[in-house]
């Protein structure tokens, strides 16, 4: 069986479980993460790789616990969410990309308006990247208890 649909059998195992594997000691966290990587395929130089200069940062948790976007009702915090630059470029990204979102849409059924929509909130179509390394905020995410199930699958995809 070719190691992506490995990595697909095991992120939908992990999300459709999830995983009580988090918290505790980080270092142990680590090696049971690179076991489970090798196990589904992925070699040892590989795993090494990727996972050789992650670290915990606090600063990640810190930023998660303080979205106050979460204590809110949907009706009232998705009115502050919808502005004139982000409608304006969704609908130009939607033109400027619709190939791509077709075939995102037939592979994997998901909607374009959702994606761009995601596209929109989570980085203003690119032009706010963020100031943390992406795979220590990932595995740090991944190794805090409160969502485990949402952000250690996709250490997997990463890894892919």
């Amino acid at each position: 069986m070719p190691l992506v649909f490995k990595a697909i059998i095991l992120i939908f195992v992990l999300s459709s479980t999830a995983s009580g594997k988090c918290g505790g000691e980080f270092n142990k966290f680590l090696e049971d993460i690179k076991r489970e990587s090798r196990e589904i395929g992925y070699t040892e130089k590989i795993v090494d790789a990727f996972f050789e200069n992650v670290s915990l940062n606090p600063k990640v948790l810190e930023a998660d616990r303080a979205q106050g976007i979460f204590l809110r009702p949907f009706n009232e915090f998705a009115p502050r969410l919808i502005n004139e630059y982000r409608m304006y470029h969704g609908k130009k990204n939607l033109r400027k990309y619709s190939s791509t979102f077709s075939e995102i849409e037939k592979i994997f059924g998901v909607p374009r308006g959702v994606l761009t929509s995601f596209w929109a909130l989570e980085t203003d179509f690119g032009a706010v990247q963020g100031n943390f390394n992406t795979l220590d905020a990932l595995v740090t995410l991944a190794f805090d208890c409160r969502r485990p199930f949402l952000f250690r699958p996709q250490i997997f995809a990463a890894l892919e």
